[in-house]
């Protein structure tokens, strides 16, 4: 759109009834210079309000102009309103002060008074308008106008408080009264006449507050005061004025009532005492008497009185002109006749001693001589006042050299005093000094004898300070960003981390291929054993099992599995040096990440199988594909496959509960056989080894035995026939005593062994993997959501059949089997000792599933209360297991974790794995991967059809002798993800802001988030933001330069090239939190301190954790290495039988002619039923079919050759090696030509018959 069209389409937006604030936001970002920002969007409603305000003021459209300088001030007014409601007044400060928000007269020392006023204002904004909580301009301006009045009336009355200081100490009564009466202050009634006396009252305030030094200083509220009891006392003198001037009238006792004149008397002006108003006419009587003898004249001698205000202040009455006065009038003489306060005070108590003296003169001589004598002294007191008025400046100086002398004299004592005192001090000093340094002397001698001990105590303290400011850093809910920095260094990649991540990751590759070889070192140890058990029966295999022993000893002594694909000639296969193998085998590693990460993928496939063939799957793809659990990721992710594979095993294939018991389910096999990784041999291993040693030990319950070994017994002793019979029943030998003692004493043994072994079981729940108890309790769980209705005690007794009878029970019958004791290979265990071992796992597995002796085993009865017993402890043992912490707890691993992997994850699969694999994802992708968009469909797509040996292994490693065993290493990574800078999810926000925060918050000393983000930068800090950039740069070129650590980088883009960069881009992700829901401010942002602490603590656990790896993982390769060893050792034993076997063969050997061919019509193979049938032909037609076998060169191979009618039709070739292995596997049937069924057994009789000389027997 064109501006013009924008500037109308924004005043059409403002006339709008229904304005929307978003709508006119996008128009003005359109009209915003292509090098000014985006306009914050939270603000849109305070670009509404005040555009449409001006347009309504003008009653017009908005110009361009307008529009443009709108857009210039309202940004600035919005960063006003962000920066107040931040609450920082620096912040408040540079916002105001932007030119382009256009404030005037400001002052940056009122900033703070700013925030308060703007801060009470946008409260009062935001409880009017809640729609629109923003300050406008003119609210701006205002407020800081208001401010600013505010500020300079201030200054103004603390001018004018000083000039009213100086006033006083001056005693200049025009300054004080210029002073007083400015506007400012407001002391209006303050005149000539009054101001005086305000200056007396200052003055003793003044002398009130120096306290002696002279410097004492009034402030408002002194000189408000003063003022206020000035005017008090200057109208009272007025008052008192004008009733002495009515009293001193020309005809007062004639012109004056007796209630007029004790009104007046009564006055509290006049200041005078005990007036009673039933002596009115005594008053009155008095006052004429007071005039008759004369002593009230106005003469020559002034109408001026003095008279006391208050009872402490004098004031000077003019009762001629009514003037007040509050100094001694000048050449005026006090009028001597004149009715003053103390002449009419006389008068009263004269008038009131006269009544009460003509009632009782007895009683108004006292009170007479009291006031007599009170007049007397308040006369002189009086006169002591006025003296010492009329000389207080001498009076000052006289006390301020008396104040001199005093302080001059106290200071010189003082001084003494404090310098005898130091030099005690220091004497006390000088010794305290010599016993510390003889103290400290020893107290070194001490150390440095015991320096190590020393030492250590100071290293464990420091860690134990340390531990638990890490302890309170991991149990605090809401960790502070003080505590965070203490810890923060946590976070940084350091070279011993690298390091161990390099040996880690060796040892992780090291025992796969060990475990991988020593499988395959077994499976051919029990194809060797077969092969040998079938040359035992057929001699003529001789030379294959020569041939696969040799094979078996070369990979032995070499110590090295197949060829691995990654040394593997590079011109052909995956790790061809060419663009489309590179990026095949980087599909392929991506692939099996997302199988590792996500094991719904396998689970799907594996129930996506046949129950065979996913069986076949599950034992050798999926122990490759998570590397045998050899770390806590892969075991985590393993663990997580099987949880979701055993929950859909009892989903779609357990009706029953039962089912999980009496069937083979082949998750829970897989699981039991992966939990033997962790071989039980510290918890049973002393309990079996006690069991094997015990000689004496001896547990037999069955009484026919019992009986028989007794019989023997005697009879080796004595020589002679014991004249008891050999065969008896179970009853007959339960009547001898001595088999029922010795039946008795087998049981209480049983039931001790028993209990020993439940205690040190149920004492191990913590010893068990975490792989076996978490399935428990899936297991259980899917069971009570499968079966609701179900019993606890039913479910608990197939959760203890998983535990106990598929992983602990064989363990105890089979010891030497399972790694919990170690034999000799010419040592194997005793009958008795298997029994034993035998009768107590049998008692355990009764006592498991609550299983008790019937009345087929009467004599064992006895054991069915222990039996019970030892249930309930079951039940208790079982839920013990179930009790466990869900796998993110327990690996501590979150949906972050694999994004900070130092390490990519390297897997090693044979070539043959990875075919398998691959076909079947594309076999069976619909239930696999049901979503469209499901990210696995395109990997599937960019890696092509099925794939073939030849294909991944290259045409040089395809003449391989065993191609499938070839191993491929799959460093595993996830797909490059397009990230949209402007569309972030709230997630990766949180990551980047948590990124942030860390490296701000280490580079800054601010007590929260907020201000870490806020402050101002130094120049110090941004050196110290500059050496963490440079360590990150170093940590990233050693990462980058070794193969075998991860190329993941940063969740930024871009690091922030200063901190000033660092902090404004994590106010924006907290700006952005904010909105989100996902932090707020009020909480300082809790959840992203929760967050750092959570990756301080990870980040040290992962460390703790890979040390222990390393630790677990070099005890495992030496266990291998064991392991390895006894099949070696087996393997010798095997080669040594084999050649006794050809040293028998060489001692035998003779010369033979060759073989001839024989030759069968089908007719007669039908007879003796090596032929079964032919498919399409009737049994009429089997004479005229010949089958003619011929030995060839390579021993124990013939050739069949099928004839009709002479004419040959077909041939196939045929090993008896093969034929003894179907035997071996239980094939009674064979298909030859594709139509013809051969009878296996008897056809290799046939060819034992015929061409070896052999008979069956």
């Amino acid at each position: 759109m064109e501006k013009e069209e924008l500037v109308a389409a924004v005043n059409a937006c403002l006339a709008a009834p229904d304005a929307s604030a978003g709508r006119l936001l996008a128009l003005l970002d359109q009209l915003q210079p292509p090098d000014a920002g985006a306009l914050p969007g939270w603000a849109a409603p305070l670009f509404l309000r005040e555009m449409a305000a001006v347009r309504r003021e003008q009653a017009a459209d908005l110009s361009a102009a307008a529009v443009r300088g709108a857009l210039g001030l309202l940004p600035a007014v919005a960063r006003v309103n962000a920066a107040l409601a931040a609450g920082e007044p620096a912040g408040l400060w540079r916002a105001l002060a932007d030119p382009a928000v256009y404030i005037l007269d400001l002052d940056e020392s009122c900033s703070r008074r700013y925030l308060s006023a703007l801060t009470a204002v946008s409260r009062a904004v935001r409880a009017e308008t809640p729609d629109c909580p923003f300050v406008t301009h003119a609210l701006l301006q205002r407020t800081v106008d208001d401010v600013n009045a505010d500020v300079q009336e201030e200054q103004d009355k603390v001018e004018l408080i000083e000039r009213v200081n100086r006033a006083v100490l001056a005693e200049d009564d025009g300054a004080l009264l210029t002073a007083l009466t400015n506007p400012i202050l407001g002391y209006s009634s303050v005149d000539e006449h009054n101001v005086r006396h305000c200056l007396q009252l200052l003055q003793e305030v003044q002398q009130e507050q120096d306290g002696g030094d002279g410097d004492g200083l009034l402030w408002l509220e002194h000189v408000d005061q003063a003022v206020r009891n000035a005017l008090v006392d200057h109208e009272l003198a007025e008052r008192a004025c004008a009733a002495l001037r009515e009293l001193n009238g020309p005809a007062p006792a004639g012109g004056l009532s007796a209630g007029r004149l004790v009104t007046l008397l009564s006055l509290p002006c006049l200041g005078l005492h005990d007036v009673s108003p039933g002596l009115a006419e005594h008053y009155l009587a008095a006052l004429r008497r007071h005039r008759a003898a004369g002593q009230h004249t106005q003469g020559s001698a002034g109408a001026w009185v003095r008279h006391s205000v208050g009872g402490a202040v004098e004031a000077y009455l003019d009762l001629s002109g009514g003037r007040v006065s509050w100094l001694p009038p000048d050449g005026h003489q006090m009028g001597g006749h004149w009715l003053d306060q103390t002449t009419l005070q006389a008068l009263v108590t004269e008038a009131a001693l006269g009544e009460a003296g003509r009632q009782c003169p007895e009683r108004w001589l006292v009170p007479l001589q009291a006031a007599a004598r009170g007049l007397l002294l308040r006369r002189r007191i009086r006169q002591r006042r006025l003296f010492l008025s009329r000389h207080t400046d001498q009076i000052v100086r006289i006390q301020a050299w008396w104040r001199g002398v005093r302080q001059r004299r106290r200071f010189l004592l003082q001084r003494a005093a404090r310098m005898k005192e130091r030099v005690d001090q220091l004497r006390r000093e000088v010794d305290e000094l010599r016993e510390r340094r003889e103290w400290e002397e020893g107290v070194l001698a001490r150390y440095r004898s015991h320096e190590e001990l020393v030492v250590r105590l100071q290293r464990w303290w420091r860690r134990h300070h340390l531990r638990q400011e890490f302890q309170q850093l991991a149990g605090r809910a809401s960790p502070s960003v003080p505590l965070l920095r203490k810890f923060v260094h946590l976070l940084d990649v350091r070279g011993a981390d690298f390091k161990e991540e390099v040996q880690l990751q060796k040892l992780k590759a090291d025992v796969a291929q060990m475990i991988r070889k020593n499988q395959m070192l077994e499976r051919d140890l029990d194809t060797l054993d077969v092969k040998i058990g079938l040359l035992v029966r057929n001699r003529i295999s001789l030379q294959e099992v020569l041939m696969h022993s040799k094979s078996m000893d070369a990979a032995n002594k070499t110590g090295t599995l197949p060829n691995k694909l990654g040394t593997m000639s590079r011109n052909q296969g995956l790790k061809a040096l060419s663009r489309e193998s590179r990026a095949r085998l980087s599909l392929y590693q991506q692939l099996f990440y997302e199988l590792q990460t996500r094991p719904e993928y396998l689970a799907r496939l594996v129930f996506a199988l046949p129950p065979g063939q996913s069986g076949r799957f599950l034992e050798s793809v999926v122990p490759s594909v998570f590397n045998y659990g050899a770390n806590d990721r892969d075991e985590f992710l393993l663990v997580k496959l099987f949880r979701i594979a055993l929950q859909e095993e009892v989903r779609s294939r357990v009706d029953r509960l039962s089912d999980v018991v009496t069937g083979n389910p082949m998750v829970v096999r897989l699981i039991v056989q992966y939990s033997r990784r962790h071989p039980l041999r510290p918890v049973l291993g002393p309990l079996v080894e006690r069991v094997l040693t015990d000689r004496s030990l001896l547990i037999n319950t069955s009484p026919v035995e019992i009986y028989r070994h007794w019989v023997n017994q005697q009879e080796a002793q004595t020589g002679q026939p014991c004249g008891l019979p050999y065969s008896v029943t179970q009853e007959e030998a339960l009547q001898h005593p001595e088999v029922s003692r010795r039946l008795s004493r087998a049981i209480h043994c049983l039931k001790e062994a028993s209990n020993i072994f439940l205690d040190e079981i149920f004492n191990a729940v913590d010893q068990l993997p975490y792989c076996l108890l978490y399935s428990a309790r899936v297991l259980r769980q899917a069971l009570h959501d499968k079966f609701p209705e179900a019993p606890e005690k039913d479910v608990l007794k197939v959760v203890g059949n998983l535990v106990y009878y598929r992983y602990i029970n064989s363990a105890i019958v089979a010891p030497d089997a399972f790694d919990i004791v170690t034999l000799p290979a010419d040592q194997a265990m005793t009958p008795d000792q298997r029994r034993n071992l035998g009768s107590i796992a049998k008692i355990l597995q009764f006592a498991a599933s609550k299983k008790g002796f019937g009345d087929e085993a009467g004599h064992l009865q006895a054991l069915n209360p222990f039996i019970v017993s030892a249930h309930e402890r079951f039940k208790e043992f079982v839920r013990a297991c179930c009790a466990v912490p869900e796998p993110e707890q327990h690996y501590g691993r979150n949906e972050f974790t694999e994004a900070t992997l130092m390490a990519r994850p390297v897997v090693y699969v044979s070539a043959q794995e990875l075919c398998d694999t691959h076909r079947l994802l594309l076999e069976h992708e619909a239930a696999v991967a049901p979503a469209r968009d499901d990210p696995l469909h395109q990997l599937l797509e960019e890696l092509g059809d099925r794939p073939s040996l030849e294909g991944v292994l290259g045409a040089d490693e395809a003449g391989h002798p065993h191609p499938e065993r070839v191993e491929v290493r799959l460093e595993l990574h996830p797909r490059a993800e397009t990230i949209d800078d402007h569309g972030m999810s709230a997630d990766r926000v949180f990551v980047q802001a948590k990124q942030l925060l860390v490296d701000v918050m280490r580079c800054t000393e601010d007590a929260d988030v907020a201000a870490c983000a806020r402050s101002e930068p130094t120049e110090l800090m941004e050196r110290a933001y500059r050496a963490v950039l440079q360590q990150r740069g170093a940590a990233e070129r050693r990462r980058h330069g070794h193969q075998l650590l991860s190329r993941s980088g940063s969740f930024l883009a871009q690091p922030c090239a200063s901190l000033e960069e660092a902090k404004d881009a994590l106010l924006e992700r907290l700006r952005l939190l904010e909105g989100a829901g996902r932090a707020h401010r009020a909480d300082d942002y809790r959840p992203l301190r929760e967050a750092v602490a959570a990756d301080i603590v990870h980040q040290r656990r992962h460390r703790q954790q890979r040390r222990h790896e390393l630790v677990k993982l070099r005890r495992t390769a030496d266990s291998l290495e064991k392991k390895r060893a006894f099949y070696q050792e087996q393997a010798a034993y095997f080669s040594q039988y084999l050649e006794t076997c050809l040293q028998a063969m060489a001692a035998g050997q003779r010369t033979k002619r060759a073989a001839a061919p024989r030759r069968y019509s089908a007719a007669r193979l039908k007879e003796k039923g090596v032929l079964i049938s032919i498919e399409g032909m009737q049994p009429a037609e089997l004479k005229g079919v010949q089958f003619e076998i011929s030995p060839l060169a390579a021993e124990g191979t013939f050739q069949v050759n099928a004839k009709l009618l002479g004419v040959q039709l077909e041939r196939v070739e045929i090993s008896l090696q093969e034929l003894l292995q179907l035997q071996y596997d239980g094939v009674s049937v064979m298909d030859m030509f594709g139509r013809v069924r051969i009878n296996v057994n008897l056809l290799i009789f046939l060819l034992n018959s015929k061409f070896y000389g052999k008979t069956k027997k």
